[in-house]
């Protein structure tokens, strides 16, 4: 697979690479392949990478090069990289407790959506999603693979606290709150694995290209 890209200077020091606007499992397995060959042959003046569903940003010291050349590295990593299919990584199970009490905004989405509480969760638990990338908090996924019969928008005003564990939806994307935290995600249920462990060797549960599954309690 080739795909082609829009590159664009992000302040100073970070460039931008757009290779989709769509959610791509092929996409995404393609930047994450361009993304680690930069990190493993650092280009001159490479600091880190960083990358989303369907863009990579590379962050550049000043003081070694600019945004030409290093625009021109990564292009070129770009040009050599091949990817033919999707590479399936772990499958985890996640148990979810779906009701009103965890989750916050059932009722309101039931109400949204016209379907009854029954059916979102119905609806939710018999999907199968893809993790397309970390971020936000240290374990936080970001799931594709929605049914858009459940698609819901984001809270006009965020929440200040949403629970460790809190299964949300927005817009087209399913995750997991792996912390208390501040969130504007619409709350359906709550599991409690731990999807984030500093202490362990391997502190995320998911890793891009994990697929998940979530399970009625």
């Amino acid at each position: 697979m080739k795909v082609t890209c829009e590159y664009a200077k992000m302040g100073s020091n970070h460039v931008f690479v757009r290779f989709s606007y769509v959610i791509d499992k092929l996409v995404n397995q393609y930047i994450k392949k361009v993304y680690q060959t930069l990190n493993t042959k650092q280009p001159k003046g490479f600091i880190e990478a960083y990358y989303a569903y369907g863009s990579l940003t590379v962050q550049f010291d000043l003081t070694i090069t600019n945004y030409k050349a290093m625009k021109k590295a990564i292009s070129l990593i770009i040009s050599d990289t091949t990817i033919t299919k999707v590479t399936k990584g772990n499958e985890v199970i996640i148990p979810v407790t779906y009701n009103t009490e965890f989750g916050l905004d059932l009722a309101l989405a039931s109400d949204y959506l016209k379907l009854s509480q029954d059916e979102i969760i119905d609806i939710h638990s018999s999907g199968k999603y893809t993790v397309y990338m970390i971020g936000f908090l240290p374990g936080f996924c970001y799931l594709g693979g929605l049914d858009k019969r459940i698609y819901l928008p984001r809270k006009k005003t965020p929440r200040l606290l949403i629970p460790k564990g809190s299964v949300g939806i927005a817009s087209s994307q399913t995750g997991v709150y792996p912390l208390d935290s501040p969130g504007g995600w619409q709350i359906i249920g709550r599991t409690n694995l731990l999807l984030y462990n500093p202490y362990s060797e391997q502190p995320f549960l998911l890793l891009p290209g994990d697929t998940v599954r979530f399970v009625k309690k």
